[in-house]
């Protein structure tokens, strides 16, 4: 049968606001990708469909136990291309602070306040 993960996040807009978004998804950084989407996207007065994940690669950096790894996305978003990172020792992480970031440029420059790690 099928599996599905579930995620939940919770984020700080920039003017101090508490942003929480809970999702299922086909594997772990679908489902954090999905619960960013529904904690930012409504907020930000943006459809989930305005956003589209372009790019995704995990990079290692360093080696052994103390290895991280390094996410780098690009999304479509208005016509546009817009990229994020994320380093942590759990790629899960890596991917959800890189997704974060790539968002918080769209919204930068739809003049849109930003989400922060919670």
């Amino acid at each position: 049968g099928e599996v599905f993960r579930t995620a939940s996040v919770t984020l700080e807009s920039s003017d101090g606001r508490r942003l929480d978004g809970f999702a299922e998804g086909d594997g772990p950084v679908d489902a954090v990708y999905h619960a960013i989407n529904e904690a930012v996207l409504a907020d930000a007065g943006l459809s989930k469909r305005a956003v589209r994940l372009s790019e995704f690669v995990i990079k290692i950096e360093g080696s052994g136990t103390g290895a991280k790894g390094k996410a780098i996305i690009a999304i479509q978003a208005n016509g546009r291309e817009l990229y994020g990172a994320g380093l942590s020792t759990d790629i899960v992480e890596a991917s959800a602070l890189a997704y974060v970031e790539a968002l918080n440029h769209l919204l930068a420059e739809r003049g849109s306040k930003r989400a922060r790690k919670g």
